[in-house]
């Protein structure tokens, strides 16, 4: 259904108002109801011609849907307005589209997924980020939905980060701790030549030729000039406007007062950490942030 604020909300009969699906698809996430068809989540295996967009959440996916969805949306257009239920749509969420709304849609080329390593994924790209700076990333967005508020917020928050049975119970339940979600995807698929991985800062250094490897990856029929154009049509400055134009108001809180687009400055996200909660995740991902060439806070001073 489309809600009436333009946003998408996949699976849900068209009769539940906009308020309503928003308050299930909040009660859904956290496991209390049934009443709807839930989100495919683990239940979905992509179709033969299907390939996978996947990531641990806070990773830079959105950007990178809405630059594939530019790709294989109007591609006659010269402006495809990519608003999020466009991209919604285009490039489908295991987490937000339910089963039978994706069997019907095998067509899609590419569909998201923030799920830990699945046999049943064939041609996946792993987008990967440095974990100091996705930990600081989901951190300020629990914050700003009124989570870890206490004056050991910042503490718990990472105990749970790095904790896979702790995430569980809460924020990370599906996608569990990032060193358990980045190792089942580099221990099962690093080598395999329909796996490509990807670090968020190689796509943001150089936007147009890490989003043409992508495409070849995935088979996606892309001329320079629709790279050209993808890249264009996803700048900070578009996405925020299009996060403010279109993102549901699950995202982006009921006035707007998330904000859930971010630029990632140069001085890096993870400086909004303290030095013990920075060193803590550290230790604890060293050998995946080596493989990945990611430096600690020490290694920057």
């Amino acid at each position: 259904m489309t809600a009436r604020d333009g946003s998408i909300v996949e699976g849900l009969p068209a009769a539940v108002s906009s308020t309503k699906a928003q308050r299930i698809l909040r009660r859904i996430e956290r496991g209390v109801t049934n009443r709807l068809p839930l989100p495919a989540a683990g239940r979905f295996s992509p179709g033969p011609r299907q390939s996978m967009l996947v990531s641990y959440p806070r990773s830079g996916s959105t950007w990178l849907r809405f630059m594939l969805a530019a790709l294989v949306v109007d591609q006659e257009a010269s402006e495809p307005q990519l608003r999020y239920e466009v991209t919604a749509r285009a490039v489908p969420s295991v987490h937000t589209a339910t089963v039978r709304w994706l069997l019907r849609h095998q067509d899609r080329p590419v569909v998201h997924s923030h799920l830990p390593y699945s046999a049943s994924y064939g041609r996946i790209v792993y987008l990967v980020r440095n974990p100091l700076d996705v930990a600081a990333s989901r951190f300020r967005m629990a914050r700003s939905r009124g989570n870890f508020a206490s004056a050991t917020g910042e503490r718990e928050f990472v105990n749970e980060f790095l904790t896979y049975e702790s995430a569980k119970r809460r924020h990370d339940r599906m996608s569990g701790a990032w060193s358990e979600h980045v190792g089942s995807w580099v221990g099962a698929r690093a080598g395999d030549s329909r796996a490509l991985f990807v670090r968020y800062e190689d796509l943001r250094a150089q936007p147009h030729d890490v989003l043409a490897q992508i495409a070849r990856h995935l088979g996606l029929d892309a001329s320079a000039a629709a790279i050209r154009r993808s890249v264009s049509l996803t700048s900070l400055d578009q996405m925020r406007e299009i996060e403010k134009s279109s993102f549901p108001k699950d995202l982006t809180g009921s006035r707007g007062e998330i904000v859930f687009v971010r630029p990632a400055s140069g001085a890096d996200e993870h400086a909004t950490l303290s030095d013990h909660s920075a060193e803590q995740i550290a230790r604890a991902c060293g050998d995946l942030m080596a493989r990945f060439s990611y430096q600690d806070r020490s290694d920057n001073s």
